[in-house]
């Protein structure tokens, strides 16, 4: 074989060599991409016609244990109209001394679609509720809207002894993920005599507080929880990006009284 056609035939092979390994590249990328959760968020997001880009909670929990629950939520609607969508809020037991029913209502919407809640069902213990959008919001466009719940005195336990007396191993609030969502923020506020000697974050599938180990450690390296005082008052947070759809996140704790000395 003459030389020069030897160096055009290594030349050859090399760039061939050169486009098979860019190409694998590209093909290993474009693998991550399709396992990673932002992604598959925003496929979901497709089938559903709709992705959630902000649910914000913050629960204020009075000394009588019931709450104030503001949610700012931001929705942004596909190819396709958006309606409204649909919540629930309950209590994690029965306890028998409520008398009080949960109570919904619209704070503001940051555009021109109003937000009408409907409530479907409505117990001292559970409030499942409709928010509707009127009119609906129209393909590729966003609204952003606030609104609180209120619960009633006794959702939220005091002491130790009320956990176990329920038999809880803690008391704990969670949040379903039922839309494709980008980010998630849970907010504690606890009264300003209240310790907590116990607080963590948890995954669960079901009811059954069954944790997902593996979305726990995507949380535990994203050091998902945090904790500071604020006025007074423990303040728990849980940030996560591009939450799972159907798992609950959820802050758990045991709560004391603060004790006070004698003089």
């Amino acid at each position: 074989m003459p030389h020069w056609l030897k160096s055009e035939y290594v030349l050859v092979l090399a760039t061939l060599a050169a486009m098979l390994a860019a190409f694998s590249y590209a093909l290993a990328l474009l693998s991550q991409r399709f396992r990673t959760i932002s992604y598959l968020t925003e496929l979901l997001g497709e089938q559903y016609g709709f992705v959630r880009t902000k649910c914000e909670v913050l629960y204020e929990i009075r000394d009588d244990g019931s709450s104030k629950t503001s949610h700012n939520e931001a929705f942004r609607a596909g190819k396709s109209e958006l309606g409204g969508v649909e919540h629930y809020t309950a209590i994690i037991t029965s306890p028998k001394n409520l008398t009080q029913d949960f109570r919904v209502s619209v704070k503001s919407a940051h555009s021109e679609v109003q937000v009408i809640p409907k409530e479907t069902l409505v117990t001292p213990t559970k409030l499942f509720y409709q928010l509707n959008f009127i009119p609906p919001l129209k393909p590729d466009r966003s609204i952003e809207y606030t609104y609180d719940v209120l619960g009633p005195p006794g959702m939220f336990l005091r002491s130790e002894e009320e956990v176990h007396a329920r038999k809880l191993p803690y008391d704990y609030i969670s949040m379903k993920i039922a839309y494709p969502t980008r980010r998630l923020k849970i907010t504690i506020i606890f009264p300003p005599d209240w310790q907590i000697g116990y607080l963590d974050y948890d995954v669960w599938l079901g009811d059954s507080r069954l944790r997902v180990k593996k979305e726990y450690g995507r949380l535990d390296k994203a050091n998902a929880l945090s904790k500071e005082r604020l006025d007074g008052s423990i303040v728990a947070n849980l940030v996560v990006d591009y939450p799972v759809l159907d798992l609950k996140y959820a802050i758990t704790w045991i709560p004391s009284p603060a004790q006070t000395t004698q003089a």
